[in-house]
């Protein structure tokens, strides 16, 4: 039996909290690796800080490195890469299939980027990096930025970006390369369009930007989409010298300016009559059509293309019979967990059971839950659980070393738990799962352990952030919702550019923060927002689900015409977001209110719908409080309606109690539609 571990997988998870704070690689601490560096002994990379350590000394990058074990870079906001313009990395890195995660660059006007910028005759081997976003000039790869050495059994997976050309999701130029022997790219490529067809700005590919030189490409798969001039499945643009490409199929939608072909699912500049396309290089014709884009001289020009259903599942195998297929070879079909392209053999492990016990924190009765796993990409869901509170599982799995294995839940009502461990994992492995709600932060920084499920984006994992641009793609694509555990917080600015009207919901089981200077602001067309606190809960004034929502001074919700909604419950059209226990205290215990706006919420149009509701558990607790600026225009009308705990203010326009600026004003305008407020005290009208 094979198996496949697939990139992104769509499946429901859960979201997880995540409080920390990005530092730039010159803030991290190094510690230098034991070992010596020279082949007998190189040194050994083991922690983040070890990783540092080699991209900040120079006077190492001629020596011998082998990774021994899992390294996160998420606390790293700025990667400075291993190699740069005035001094290549010459040595041998030996990644051990070992995987760094989480690998963030923004350096847009620099060159030589990746983790690895400028190499020389280096060997770089066995490296995993899963989730990259990288911005750099030119010369810009998931791995490399330049090499004129060698790659081998290495995989990237995520979002790599440049300003101008030379850029591919594993290396930006190879020159005089040998990039070989089980190449893997799942993600996107994305490189500079310009109007005409000048002949600039070429370079742009799945796998390697430019292959100069004498360089060979062989025993390589890309999935994903590569954009820009001339893009190339595979490769961006071959040099006037030959290059070889063997052994490699791409699964690629390309997008590049109509005047230069639409650029190739394979090649999108052919420029050397000696390069050699040979028939073991498939493409998937059902993505994109051309093979190749612009050719500017003659070439041996053999590649296959088939539709995606021949080029899945077991008949892979027999549609594309040039691939080494032996016992031996690199190949495999996957046909389960379910059917997909080919992948290697170092992806596919040995067959084993997990079992476990599982438990959920605040919960008295886990009936209703269902536990799936996921070992690396491959999402199994073969698990039964008791409905007697104990939670007994057990399901049928392929361990990959190094993996992890993510545990998901969800309960009957609908709030969504997980919990996540790390192996490897041997079939004696026991994963004892404490599940327990959390909650989520859309941040600048990296991704990490989100997904996507429809057009819900959840996260899985301790210490996961949704990135403020993955966010702006996705809205670009179609309607979002974000749904967290407890908690949702905006902690830097979305601004996105929208073609169509578009909806966002942050669906919270918990509370919604956004940041003070933190905004959503859309342009072009309306954003409607939807923010929908204690998502679980309901609309009863004791009720144990709480969340507030609250906007500080200095934070902003621009919809351009989009329709508003603020509330909780069942249904936030309906139901009133409820003060809370916890969460940020500022501005008078804002937390404590069931809305509370000191930013400004400006609709230009569409309509504002407001439902808020005190801290049941409080003496006192305004419904809701406005400090701030809430805003439309046109026809736009305005209904807030808060309920106030004891004898608070049910509705309270401005603040004597404003901790950081007493008696702040609050405003609510329209320009001819309707305003209506309601305020009333538990206790009576007010």
């Amino acid at each position: 039996m094979t198996q496949f571990l697939q990139s992104l997988k769509v499946i429901t998870l859960l979201l997880v909290l995540l409080f920390s704070y990005s530092i730039s690689a010159f803030a991290q601490t190094a510690t230098a690796p034991s070992g010596s560096g020279t082949s007998g002994s190189p040194y050994l990379v083991e922690t983040l800080e070890n990783l540092v350590w080699v991209s900040q000394n120079t006077s190492s990058w001629g020596s011998n490195f082998i990774q021994t074990a899992n390294i996160d870079l998420i606390s790293i906001s700025n990667w400075s890469p291993i190699g740069s313009s005035s001094s290549a990395f010459t040595g041998v890195y030996d990644g051990d299939g070992y995987v760094i995660r989480n690998l963030t660059i923004n350096r847009p006007d620099t060159n030589y980027q990746g983790l690895f910028g400028n190499s020389g005759n280096a060997m770089i081997r066995n490296v995993r990096i899963e989730n990259v976003d990288i911005r750099g000039n030119r010369w810009v790869g998931g791995l490399t930025g330049r090499i004129t050495g060698s790659v081998e059994n290495s995989s990237v997976t995520g979002i790599v970006r440049a300003s101008r050309e030379y850029v591919g999701g594993i290396v930006g130029q190879g020159t005089n390369a040998s990039l070989d022997n089980r190449l893997v790219f799942i993600g996107d490529v994305i490189g500079a369009i310009v109007a005409t067809d000048s002949g600039t700005s070429v370079g742009i590919g799945g796998i390697v930007g430019r292959s100069s030189g004498s360089t060979s490409l062989s025993i390589a798969y890309v999935r994903g989409s590569v954009r820009g001039n001339y893009a190339g499945g595979v490769v961006g643009s071959s040099s006037t010298a030959n290059s070889i490409f063997s052994q490699i199929y791409s699964a690629v939608i390309v997008t590049a300016p109509s005047g230069q072909n639409l650029g190739g699912a394979v090649v999108g500049r052919v420029e050397s009559s000696g390069d050699v396309i040979n028939n073991s290089v498939y493409w998937d014709s059902s993505l994109y059509s051309n093979a190749y884009g612009l050719i500017t001289s003659g070439s041996t020009r053999n590649a296959i293309g088939l539709t995606t259903i021949q080029m899945q599942g077991a008949d892979a195998e027999t549609n594309m019979s040039n691939l080494d297929w032996n016992s031996s070879g690199p190949w495999r079909t996957v046909t389960q967990p379910e059917v997909h392209y080919p992948v290697f053999e170092w992806q596919i492990g040995e067959e084993i059971t997990i079992s476990g016990n599982v438990t959920a924190l605040n919960k008295t009765n886990i009936s209703g839950i269902t536990v799936t796993a996921q070992v690396g990409d491959v999402t199994f869901e073969d698990v039964s659980t008791t409905t007697d509170g104990s939670g007994n599982y057990s399901f049928n799995a392929y361990t990959v070393p190094t993996q992890r294995v993510f545990a998901r839940a969800s309960d009957d009502d609908g709030l969504p738990i997980g919990a996540a461990v790390e192996g490897p994992f041997t079939e004696t492995t026991i994963i004892n799962l404490n599940l327990q709600p959390r909650s989520l932060t859309i941040s600048s920084a990296a991704n990490n352990g989100w997904v996507k499920d429809g057009n819900e984006i959840l996260a899985v994992e301790a210490n996961a952030r949704l990135n403020v641009n993955t966010l702006r793609d996705e809205l670009l694509a179609g309607d979002v919702t974000v749904v967290a555990g407890i908690d949702i917080e905006v902690n830097n600015d979305i601004t996105i550019n929208l073609s169509t009207t578009r909806s966002l919901t942050l669906k919270a089981g918990g509370s919604v923060y956004i940041q003070s200077e933190s905004s959503i602001t859309a342009t072009g067309e309306a954003l409607n927002t939807i923010i929908w606190t204690r998502s679980a809960g309901n609309n009863s004034a004791d009720d144990g689900r709480l969340g507030t929502f609250w906007m500080p001074v200095g934070s902003a919700l621009n919809t351009n015409g989009g329709f508003v909604t603020i509330g909780g419950g069942e249904d936030p059209a309906t139901g009133f977001a409820l003060g809370a226990t916890d969460g940020p205290s500022g501005e008078n215990n804002a937390r404590f209110r069931g809305v509370t706006v000191n930013g400004t919420i400006d609709a230009a149009g569409g309509n504002i719908n407001m439902l808020g509701r005190g801290r049941p558990t409080s003496t006192h607790a305004r419904g809701v409080s406005i400090g701030g600026t809430i805003t439309t225009s046109d026809n736009g009308n305005i209904n807030i309606s808060g309920i106030a705990k004891g004898v608070s203010d049910g509705f309270a326009l401005g603040d004597t109690h404003f901790s950081t600026n007493p008696g702040r004003d609050g405003n609510v305008t329209t320009q001819f539609g309707d305003i209506t407020l309601s305020g009333t005290r538990d206790t009576g009208n007010q």
